[in-house]
């Protein structure tokens, strides 16, 4: 009997912990939004009164919406693949600036390419 209840304590212990980080995870994602175009957290208030400090996408909530759907769904937008900032060369992995990469290619491996 003392076994029992000790593995249902167990469970009770792990289900409140569940409940508690699922909490966290509703209120962080009222707070942080990726942006639509270059993928990057942003705050909800930031993006909407001024825009994305990264790329300057500005929008409406209708769009915002729009894009949490299709990222929830796991349909990226092309364009946020092609406008970010940063990429990871072909070459080595490593995360590089994108239009350097295009102009002077890789400054760790040296790799150069047409198009990324």
């Amino acid at each position: 009997m003392v076994f029992g209840k000790i593995f249902l304590d167990e469970i009770h212990k792990e289900a409140k912990r569940q409940q508690k980080e699922q909490a966290r995870k509703e209120k962080a994602s009222a707070y942080w939004l990726r942006c639509p175009a270059c993928g990057r957290k942003v705050a909800i208030r930031q993006i909407l009164a001024q825009g994305c400090w990264v790329c300057g996408w500005r929008g409406t909530e209708k769009e915002l919406e729009l894009a949490r759907s299709k990222r929830a769904n796991g349909q990226e937008t092309k364009r946020a693949a092609e406008t970010s900032y940063r990429t990871r060369c072909p070459g080595c992995g490593r995360p590089v600036i994108r239009e350097e990469l295009m102009e002077k290619g890789c400054y760790v491996c040296g790799w150069k390419g047409s198009a990324v």
